[in-house]
């Protein structure tokens, strides 16, 4: 074979190999960043932004700073990577949007479609703290020191969502008068502030204050939203 022929044929073989090296090198990219997410989230949780530095969350992944700042410019943008990540919203309109009324032959059907959503929002997405820690506290950092800006962003990228979840709600024909915009609404001013009162209990009374998800909130929630059928 001549000598060119060779160099064409290791040419092609390496570029064959570029694609599999490239998805290779993309994947452990993702499995480092989620690695720092997932400590910036436990850490965020339960020290505050201002208490967490890029070493702590470095340090809680089992990786070097440098490799943290490799993969984000600093702490604020690993904050918006760990609010983004861990938000329950995406996983909520998923569930909305796959109620079915039309097997809901009464409305107590579909009123267990639409709790199983609710318990599920209620629960921490993904991972907690050992002192019971979620996503909640970092909505809660992002109020008191960004004035909401990362959830503003969150709501643009999914306020397509919210309003088909909402209209979802509304074609079931199983909510009273208020609609299905007012009802999401509802939504997420029952499980967000059940969830904010559960704080305030637990932290005035101890772990004897905190509920588990699923407590009677939900239960007056329903009766107030649903309308009966026969």
């Amino acid at each position: 074979m001549a000598g060119a022929q060779v160099i064409a044929l290791e040419i092609q073989h390496e570029d064959a190999e570029h694609p599999f090296r490239a998805r290779r090198r993309e994947s452990r990219v993702a499995v480092t960043r989620r690695r720092l997410v997932g400590a910036a989230f436990l850490t965020f949780a339960r020290a505050g932004y201002h208490g967490t530095s890029m070493a702590d969350v470095a340090r809680a992944a089992e990786l070097s700073q440098g490799a943290a700042y490799n993969h984000f410019d600093g702490k604020e943008a690993l904050f918006a990577a760990t609010f983004e990540a861990f938000n329950p919203f995406d996983r909520l309109v998923d569930d909305l949007l796959a109620l079915d009324h039309s097997r809901s032959k009464t409305s107590r059907d579909f009123e267990q479609q639409l709790r199983t959503a609710l318990e599920r929002f209620e629960l921490p997405n993904g991972q907690t703290t050992t002192t019971g820690r979620d996503w909640f506290d970092l909505l809660l950092i992002d109020v008191l020191e960004f004035g909401c800006q990362h959830w503003s962003a969150l709501y643009a990228r999914l306020r397509p969502a919210f309003a088909r979840a909402s209209g979802r709600l509304e074609a079931s024909g199983r909510l009273n008068s208020i609609g299905g915009a007012a009802a999401f609404r509802s939504v997420m001013a029952a499980t967000l502030g059940e969830r904010l009162v559960t704080r305030l209990l637990a932290a005035g009374e101890g772990e004897a204050g905190r509920q588990a998800p699923g407590s009677g909130v939900l239960d007056i929630f329903l009766r107030g939203v649903l309308a009966e059928s026969a």
